[in-house]
C-alpha cells in the first residue's frame, strides 16, 4: 500500500477524494499517450449507471513472458505425453513473438493468417515459414477469409496466443515427420484438448496461486480507480469465467487491504458473477446461485444469465458500460444483444504505443520516402504518356513531316526515354530503401508480424473489431483514474476524404 493511501479517506462534495492523495485523482490531467483513454464511440459517463469488469487480462493484467510461458510449457508437457507425439515436445522453448491477438488459423491448411480489417490476407505463416506471396496467392485465391469455425480458429484473447505458437511448432513436427499419422487439423485439436486440460487441472492456475507476484502485475491506482467509480455513484459488478477460488487469489492481490474501507476484493462489487461460462451467459436462462451463506445478503454467484445480472443491478441496456479484453464474449456480445457500452482493455497498447514513439525520426524517414516515391510515380507517368504522343504523332503525320521534323520527334523522344530510365532507376533506388525501412520498423514491434493494429496498408482484423465494436479502448483499468467519473468521451467528427482534400 503506498503511503499515501494508508491515511484514512473522506470525500469531498465533488465525489472525488482529497487533495492528501496527490492528486490521483483529480479529474482530466494531462494524460500522455501510454495512459490515455481512446474513443471509437462517443460516450457519456454522466449516463452509465452500472459498470461492470471482466478479470482475466482486465482488472488482472497478467506479465506476458511469465504466463505464456507457464501455459506454453503446461500444454506442451500434455501433448507429448499423448500417443503419436515425441516425448521431447516437452521440452521446446516459447517465443513470446511467436503469436498475437487478432490472427485466424487455418486448420486445415496448417496456416496461420494475419488478415486486415476487410479479410484480406496480408500476411501468413505455415507453421513457422513464412508463406511467400506466390503461395499466398495460389492458397488463398479468393483473398477475402469468410471465417468459418469448422475451418478456422480466432485468437480473440490473450490466453490463446500460447497454443497457437505451440500448433505452429507442432505444424512443422508434422512436415518434418517428426510427428506422423496427425493432419494439421487433428493436431489443432489435441493442442486445444491439453490447454483445456492444463486449465481445467490445475497446472496453470495452481502455479498462478502459489505465486500471484510473479505472474500478475500489481497496479496500485485499480483500487482508487474503483473506488473513485463506487464515490461517482456507480454500480460495480464482476462478470468472470473463473472460479471463485482463483478469483479470491488474484484479485486479493490486487485489491484486498490497499484502502481503508475495503478489506476484501468483494467490498468493491455491488454484484459477483464468477463461473460465468461466457459467451453462454449471455442467451443462457438458468439463474445464478449465490455463494454467501444463508442470512448474509447474496453478493457473490457462480453461473447465471445476464438478464438475471441486470435485475440484481437494477441497471440496463445502455446504462451499463462492460469492460472487456475478449473482443467476442466481452465486446460483440455484449453490445450486439444487451446494448450495454463497452470498453476494451487491450494491455499490450502501452508497448506499442512507446515504439511507436521511439521510432518516430524512422516513420518521418519513411513519410519523405513515400512523397519521393509517389512524385517518381507521377513524373514517369505523365513522360510515358508523352512519349506515347510523339509516337502517336510520327505514326499518324510521317507523310506530312520533313526529315528535319522527324529527327527532331526523334531527339524529343530519346530525351523523354533517358529521363525515364533514369527516373525508374531511382525509383528502384526509393523502393529498396522503403523496404529496408519498412522492415525494419515492422520488426521493432514483433519479428514475425509487425504491429497487432496494421496489415499492409490497412489496419489490421483486431484493430478494426476494437473500432467497430467497442466504445472506448485504453491499456489498464486504471487509465481511468485521470478522468473525471462523468467524462464526455466525444468521438471527433469523421469528415469524407473530399471534405480534407
Amino acid at each position: 500500500m503506498t503511503a499515501a493511501a494508508s491515511a484514512p479517506l473522506s470525500d469531498d462534495d465533488s465525489g472525488l477524494f482529497p487533495e492528501d492523495l496527490e492528486g490521483l485523482l483529480r479529474s482530466d490531467q494531462r494524460v500522455d499517450r501510454v495512459h490515455k483513454v481512446y474513443i471509437t464511440r462517443s460516450l457519456k459517463l454522466s449516463s452509465i449507471r452500472g459498470i461492470g469488469f471482466d478479470m482475466d487480462h482486465t482488472l488482472a493484467i497478467y506479465k506476458k513472458q511469465p504466463i505464456e510461458e507457464l501455459a506454453f510449457s503446461a500444454t506442451a508437457r500434455k501433448l507429448a505425453a499423448r500417443p503419436g507425439y515425441p516425448p521431447s515436445m516437452a521440452n521446446l522453448k516459447y517465443d513470446r513473438e511467436g503469436c498475437v491477438r487478432g490472427l485466424i488459423v487455418d486448420k486445415e491448411l496448417g496456416n496461420i493468417l494475419k488478415l486486415d480489417k476487410y479479410n484480406y490476407v496480408a500476411l501468413a505463416y505455415h507453421g513457422t515459414r513464412r508463406l511467400l506471396a506466390s503461395e499466398l496467392k495460389k492458397q488463398y485465391a479468393e483473398d477475402i477469409i469468410k471465417f468459418d469455425p469448422n475451418k478456422h480458429y480466432s485468437v480473440d484473447t490473450l490466453f490463446s496466443v500460447p497454443e497457437v505458437f505451440l500448433y505452429a511448432k507442432l505444424v512443422d513436427f508434422i512436415d518434418s515427420h517428426v510427428v506422423r499419422a496427425k493432419t494439421y487439423g487433428q493436431a489443432f485439436i489435441d493442442v486445444r484438448a491439453c490447454i483445456d486440460e492444463a486449465h481445467r487441472d490445475g497446472s496453470i492456475k495452481e502455479k498462478v496461486c502459489a505465486n500471484p507476484e510473479r505472474y500478475v502485475n500489481e497496479d496500485l491506482n485499480l483500487p482508487l480507480t474503483l473506488h473513485k467509480f463506487r464515490v461517482a455513484g456507480k454500480k460495480l459488478f464482476l462478470l468472470t469465467n473463473s472460479d471463485v477460488t482463483y478469483v479470491d487469489v488474484v484479485l486479493g492481490f490486487l485489491l484486498n487491504g490497499k484502502l481503508p474501507g475495503y478489506t476484501n476484493w468483494r467490498d468493491y462489487f455491488d454484484v459477483s458473477i464468477t463461473l460465468a461460462g461466457k459467451p453462454g451467459f449471455y442467451k443462457r436462462a438458468e439463474p445464478s446461485t449465490p455463494l454467501n451463506g444463508s442470512g448474509e445478503t447474496p453478493k457473490v454467484f457462480v453461473g447465471g444469465n445476464a438478464h438475471d445480472l441486470e435485475e440484481r443491478m437494477g441497471v440496463s441496456g445502455d446504462r451499463i458500460l462492460y469492460f472487456g479484453d475478449h473482443t467476442y464474449d466481452d465486446i460483440l456480445k455484449t453490445k450486439r444483444q444487451f446494448n450495454w457500452r463497452t470498453a476494451m482493455i487491450v494491455p499490450g497498447l502501452a508497448a506499442e504505443i512507446k515504439i511507436s514513439q521511439s521510432e518516430r525520426k524512422l516513420r518521418t524517414e519513411l513519410y519523405k520516402l513515400f512523397q519521393e516515391r509517389d512524385t517518381n510515380y507521377v513524373k514517369i507517368t505523365r513522360l510515358y504518356s508523352l512519349v506515347a504522343k510523339l509516337r502517336a504523332d510520327k505514326i499518324h503525320n510521317y507523310s506530312r513531316k520533313s526529315p528535319t521534323d522527324l529527327a527532331r520527334l526523334d531527339r524529343h523522344t530519346r530525351s523523354l526515354t533517358a529521363r525515364i530510365a533514369a527516373l525508374e532507376r531511382n525509383l528502384s533506388n526509393v523502393l529498396g530503401k522503403i523496404n529496408v525501412k519498412d522492415r525494419g520498423l515492422f520488426r521493432r514491434y514483433n519479428k514475425f508480424w509487425g504491429s497487432e493494429f496494421s496489415a499492409g496498408n490497412e489496419i489490421s482484423r483486431f484493430a478494426g473489431q476494437i473500432a467497430d465494436f467497442a466504445c472506448i479502448y485504453t491499456g489498464k483499468v486504471s487509465n481511468l483514474l485521470a478522468y473525471s467519473p462523468n467524462k464526455y468521451f466525444q468521438k471527433k467528427r469523421i469528415v469524407m476524404p473530399h471534405e480534407t482534400e
